[in-house]
């Protein structure tokens, strides 16, 4: 039954995928929400680089790439922010 849902899951993703990639629109979007989501996560790489020597880290998760990807350097600030203010 697992298998069952993992080919479902596959065979869903591949069609949707193609349906995107079939218009110029779609795949020229896709490609900017990529370099966006590429972006992000080198910015906060860098940010858990640079803040390795005084113990700052923020997590590289699906949601705090989208924020950063989404909102840009404001969103990467809103996260420092809520990492010092609530988590620490």
């Amino acid at each position: 039954m697992h298998t069952l849902w993992w080919a479902m899951f596959i065979v869903s993703a591949s069609f949707l995928v193609l349906l995107l990639l079939r218009r110029r629109h779609s795949a020229r979007w896709l490609a900017y929400v990529g370099m966006n989501a590429v972006f992000a996560a080198l910015l906060l790489y860098a940010v858990n680089w640079l803040g390795a020597g005084y113990d700052f880290q923020i997590p590289i998760n699906a949601v705090t790439v989208a924020s950063v990807g989404i909102l840009g350097v404001p969103g990467l600030l809103m996260l420092a922010a809520v990492k010092l203010t609530l988590v620490s």
